[in-house]
Parts: C-alpha cells; structure tokens; sequence
C-alpha cells in the first residue's frame, strides 16, 4: 500500500502533475493544472446515513467544489475551507446549493442596499421638483378631465410653488419622501390652523395633491418607487371651517377710501389702489403686469396670468388709461425703480396706512379689508347698475370672446 504523502509547502511545489490529498482533511486536495496553476479541489461522497432524511437521496453522490488558488489561498486556509464543507456533506447538504442560496442572498441584501440607498437620496425636495416639472408639462393630473383648458396659469403654479416653500421645505424637504408619515403632515397641518386656518387649509389641499401624484401610476413610472401607505389619510378630519367673506365699501365708505388713498405719498401705490379698484382685477394681475400688455386703450390680463386661463381684455376708461401710462418695463414697479421689477411685496403695509387714514378721516374706527375686497366692491356697486352676468364678465369669472386684435 503507497504511503500517503504528507501535504506541506515542499510536497506541494514539488508537485508536477496529478493531485495531493490531504490525510488530514477528507476530500481536499490539491491539483497542478496544465496550466501550471495550482488550485485547491474538494471531492467527497455523501454518507448514506445522516441526520436528516434528504441525505438518503444523495447517496452515492459527489459534493464536489473547486477552491481558491495555491498559494494565495495558504494550507490552513484551504483546511478551514474544507472542514467547513465537510461539515455540510455531514448533515446532507449540497456545498453548492448552499454556496449559490448564499450568492443569492448576498446579492439579493446587496440589491436591497443599493434601492434604499436610492430612495434615501430620494427627498421630497427632489420630488416636489419633479412634480412641479409634471405640472409645467400638464401631466400631473391624476383624475382625467374634460375641460379643454390646457395647463395652468402661472400665477396657479406660483401659488403651488409659493404654499411648498412656505410651508413644508423647511420641515420635510431634506427628507427622504419614503420617511414620511400621517404624523408629519398632521403636525404642519395643525399647527398651521390655530394661526391661520385659511392657510392651513389651502396647504392641506396643495400637499395631499402632491402625494396623490407620488402615488399614482404616473408618479410612480417617473419616480421608480412605490409608497405602500398615503401620509395624507387623516387630512379630510383636520379641515377647518372658512367662513364667506363679504366685506366690500360701501357707499359711505367708498369716499372716505378715495380721499385716504389720495394721501398716500408715493405714485405708484396710488396708481396700483385705484386700478385694482376700477379695473376688479386680482392684485397679481396689477402689481406684475408688464407695460406691454397695456395697449389700444385696454389692459390685457394674458391667459397664462389669469387663474381661470382665459385671456382677459378690459377696456380703460379716461382715468383708467391715465392710471396705467408709465415709462418702465412693468405697470406698478418697486420703490427703488425700474431695476428691481415690479413691486410684488409690502402691500399689507400701504393697505394698513390707508385704513389707519381713513379712521383719521372718518372720525371712528374702519373694519379691516383686503386688496381682494377692492375686487369685490367693484363687483357690488357694478351690480346696481348692470345684469350680474355682465359683471362677471367683467370680473372673467366666465371666459369671455377677444374684443380686440393683438
């Protein structure tokens, strides 16, 4: 009977061709390929008795893998190696189909990493700007509609912008979107109602909208992830209770409001109060109305600037044309000029300055009002002279034919 070579580092170099078994540990040995590579083998049969049943069926069967490279992969090495499938083939288990179940595991908790990875980089943040890309596109709508109106205004989509920024960056935005929960939108929304109700409620609509096109079929095709639960749920039972507005002046306040507006110093405040006032337009349409738009005796309340998208002409009269004649790039500009654009900010305070006046002038205290109310006080006294519909018209509240040729 040969005697069984000894595997040690002088056995192995000297090895030409063939194999070395170990005698130390059953079934490894190593191979000098033609190659000249030496490379680590495992061979052994399975049992036929073992503790559990399976190992019965692969009796007479080789558990057979190829290990690593000699000498990067050392004797004891390959020793460890071996012992660790011998102790597998002693319980029945293939070594390969337990190597490849590991493979996949591995690969299947590498994938995992990588996706949370990816939805972690996912912030709402960056999905509110692509579903801000979605609305300049028109395709952010998750109920079809048949209106053919196409997009919406711009002053809707700042309005959009302006109720995010306002109200959500700061709290969620660095967030990933994955991470929020009923819990956040509730807190936001609730702290929001008991300073200002109105506002809460607009934010309440704005952010369940978002979320609602996150988890539609189009928001998930764009963003390639799937939010299994809505953060908004809860938000129908945070709804406050808005009251109608009605305040307008009235016939004896309208005067006292003229010759208080007559008092204020600067130019352009006062061009800005009476046109808002004649014209019933809403601030926006005034305060950031390019000089441009006011041609052949008429202002122009293009589509993209007016919230129900329908272009607006309205015909000036001799104050109202006066009111609007101005030699910068914008109808009502800011207090340091032309260069700054036109004044979209500080209005509160001249409507404060005028009200405060107007006690003054009055002699008793005047209920607060709003820009907005100069548009409903147009509406009111046009509604003792006129059909109502003919106001509306006047008010676009319905969409009404070109008058004019651009």
């Amino acid at each position: 009977m040969a005697k069984a070579i000894k595997l040690t580092v002088n056995a192995i170099e000297a090895l030409k061709a063939g194999t070395i078994a170990d005698p130390q540990t059953p079934g490894l040995k190593i191979e000098r390929l033609r190659s000249g590579k030496l490379m680590w083998q495992y061979k052994r049969r399975y049992p036929a008795k073992s503790p559990i049943g399976t190992v019965n069926a692969l009796a007479g069967v080789y558990a057979q893998m190829v290990g690593g490279s000699y000498p990067s992969m050392s004797i004891a090495g390959a020793r460890t190696w071996a012992a660790d499938l011998n102790a597998q083939v002693e319980y029945g288990i293939d070594p390969r189909a337990a190597a490849q179940a590991a493979q996949a595991e591995a690969e299947r908790l590498e994938a995992k990493a990588v996706e949370e990875a990816r939805v972690s980089a996912l912030t709402v943040n960056e999905v509110h700007r692509r579903y801000m890309e979605a609305v300049e596109t028109n395709t952010h709508r998750v109920v079809r509609r048949k209106s053919k109106k196409v997009g919406m205004s711009e002053r809707t989509k700042t309005d959009k912008q302006g109720l995010y920024d306002r109200n959500f960056e700061k709290i969620i935005g660095a967030r990933p979107i994955s991470t929020i929960t009923n819990h956040d939108i509730n807190r936001i929304i609730v702290g929001m109602s008991t300073r200002a109700p109105v506002q809460a409620n607009r934010s309440a609509c704005e952010i369940n909208v978002f979320f609602k096109w996150v988890r539609s079929i189009r928001g998930r095709i764009v963003l390639d992830i799937n939010l299994p639960d809505d953060p908004c749920v809860d938000l129908p039972e945070l709804w406050n209770q808005e009251g109608e507005r009605e305040r307008w002046l009235d016939h004896d306040e309208l005067p006292i409001w003229l010759e208080a507006v007559a008092g204020e110093p600067k130019r352009h405040h006062r061009r800005a109060l009476l046109l808002l006032l004649l014209t019933g337009c809403r601030r926006s349409e005034i305060t950031n109305c390019p000089t441009a738009n006011v041609r052949n005796g008429m202002l122009i309340v293009t589509a993209n600037r007016a919230k129900n998208g329908c272009e607006h002409p309205i015909q000036l009269g001799p104050w109202g044309w006066s009111l609007a004649q101005t030699n910068g790039e914008w109808l009502i500009m800011t207090n340091r000029g032309e260069a700054d654009g036109p004044m979209l900010a500080g209005w509160d305070k001249v409507r404060e300055r005028v009200r405060v006046r107007m006690e003054g002038i009055a002699g008793r205290p005047i209920e607060p009002w709003t820009l907005h109310d100069l548009r409903r006080t147009m509406r009111s006294h046009v509604d003792e002279l006129v059909d109502s519909s003919i106001t509306e018209r006047m008010l676009n509240l319905t969409c009404s034919p070109k008058l004019y040729q651009s």
